[in-house]
């Protein structure tokens, strides 16, 4: 029998650390596949509390690299097209309420976090390209 999406992700040996917009959902999904957020203390990587925002950001995708880990991205609600575009900088996109958005132009710009990244819906795997978003069936 096929591991689901939510197995394998739970089955992934190393770090794993998830990125959301939805606060509820994404804490239930980052327990499902033992996976590290933004509400676990240090974001599971020893991240300090007292730097700047963008700072954390930074730190968290420094650290799940160096552990040779992966990001799981929740694309649901997220403005896809608003990260492709881009942002001056973290100030835009935290004064417009677009800090997943500004992690998904950060994931955009960084070819070594784009490989590291799987996108999904919570239940699907979508690849993503230039060309647009497509459905990896599970």
């Amino acid at each position: 029998m096929r591991e689901t999406f939510i197995e394998r992700l739970r089955n992934f040996p190393g770090v794993k650390y998830s990125f959301g917009k939805n606060f509820d959902y994404n804490i239930i999904f980052s327990e499902q596949i033992n996976s590290f957020n933004m509400h676990t203390p240090g974001f599971g990587i020893g991240v300090p509390s007292g730097i700047a925002t963008v700072n954390k950001i930074n730190a968290i995708f420094v650290g799940v690299m160096q552990a040779d880990g992966i990001f799981t991205f929740n694309i649901s609600t997220v403005d896809i097209r608003r990260a492709m575009i881009g942002f001056h900088d973290f100030e835009e996109a935290s004064g417009n309420n677009m800090v997943t958005e500004w992690e998904l132009f950060t994931i955009f710009s960084n070819e070594d976090y784009f490989k590291k990244t799987i996108f999904h819906n919570g239940a699907n795997e979508f690849l993503i390209s230039k060309r647009g978003i497509k459905i990896k069936w599970n």
